[in-house]
């Protein structure tokens, strides 16, 4: 919020990213951390294509919840735009809640601290100018540390002691979104898949798949109809850490990450974004998600997100601070402050 004065005498790119580099103290909201103290920014590289805009997004946050969090993502074009390097690093300490629930309001929870290391790796190489394919690597290390024991007959879910899963799969993405980060019009595809068996010396031998598609279309000048369709499938026996689940900042805002799990997640998001004030935007959202067994069978109670929320752009890249209020037909609304977009 820092960085807002300074930006409010630039007017709106068209066509170029100039190059941008961002370290802001930042303070942010969310039911999962409570406040979060810390530091965040990004470098931006230089661009004429908005489509393709390499850049290394990091942070470094503490929580009034004791948790500690490191993140660097650096997303990296090759000079002839023909190939693209994904990367995700997290390292957390993190005072979480187990909770003993797949559909329904949780009746029973765990304190726990998640303490992990995780990397994501997704070289990609463009075939056509909107369509790659590439390699998807994926590796976590977690050790919890349960404050509370644990009953038997929860022993149904895994991931109370340490483990180490490392696993390679394929995918392809095809994308023809005018910007990355803020998109105004576009198509967003992307399927990739991962399987860790014993041979690669992971604990658990997990296999997933997942489906994430999404379209921006401009209404009018400024004016976006965004929606998201989001499905993922994982194997019966994994971490419960790792199980598909919804809530949090992204995917169905006001519900609690992490709270409702299960092996099959799908879900459906919209927004409608809109011009307010120069930089400032508003944003209205809702969307509907349910969960299934590993059968796919039995489903239950609908999980419904709705709310709004303003945006304020931060950088030629269309990086926007993030303002959202959610409800659910759970539980009470819950208050985000974030960056960047859900979807």
């Amino acid at each position: 919020m820092l960085l807002i004065p300074a930006f409010l005498y630039a007017d709106e790119p068209d066509t170029t990213c100039k190059k941008s580099f961002i370290v802001v103290p930042i303070a942010y909201y969310q039911p999962e951390t409570s406040l979060a103290l810390g530091a965040a920014g990004g470098y931006y590289f230089e661009s004429n294509n908005l489509r393709k805009i390499s850049s290394i997004s990091y942070s470094a946050i503490y929580s009034f919840k004791n948790q500690f969090i490191f993140h660097i993502a650096p997303k990296i074009y090759s000079k002839s735009k023909k190939y693209y390097f994904y990367t995700d690093i997290k390292a957390r300490y993190y005072p979480d809640v187990f909770y003993n629930s797949t559909n329904e309001a949780a009746i029973e929870s765990y304190k726990y601290i998640s303490r992990h290391v995780q990397l994501a790796f997704q070289p990609q190489r463009f075939i056509t100018k909107s369509w790659s394919v590439g390699v998807n690597y994926f590796m976590r290390y977690e050790s919890p540390l349960f404050k509370d024991s644990i009953d038997s007959h929860h022993q149904v879910y895994q991931g109370f002691t340490p483990y180490f899963i490392q696993g390679m799969g394929l995918l392809t993405t095809f994308d023809t979104r005018d910007n990355m980060f803020y998109p105004n019009k576009g198509f967003f595809a992307k399927l990739s898949t991962w399987f860790a068996p014993k041979e690669f010396a992971s604990d658990f031998a997990i296999n997933t798949v997942n489906l994430d598609v999404r379209q921006y279309v401009s209404l009018a000048k400024n004016h976006i109809f965004a929606y998201q369709l989001y499905g993922i499938s994982m194997s019966a026996v994994a971490p419960f850490q790792l199980m598909p689940t919804i809530g949090g900042p992204d995917k169905m805002r006001g519900f609690i990450e992490g709270m409702y799990k299960a092996n099959n997640v799908v879900l459906a998001q919209a927004e409608y974004r809109f011009p307010l004030y120069k930089r400032l935007k508003g944003v209205v959202f809702g969307g509907v998600a349910q969960l299934y067994d590993t059968d796919w069978v039995a489903p239950n109670k609908l999980k419904v997100s709705y709310g709004g929320g303003l945006r304020y752009r931060l950088n030629d890249a269309r990086v926007h601070l993030r303002f959202d209020y959610a409800f659910t037909n759970y539980n009470k609304g819950n208050f985000y402050i974030t960056a960047t977009e859900a979807f």
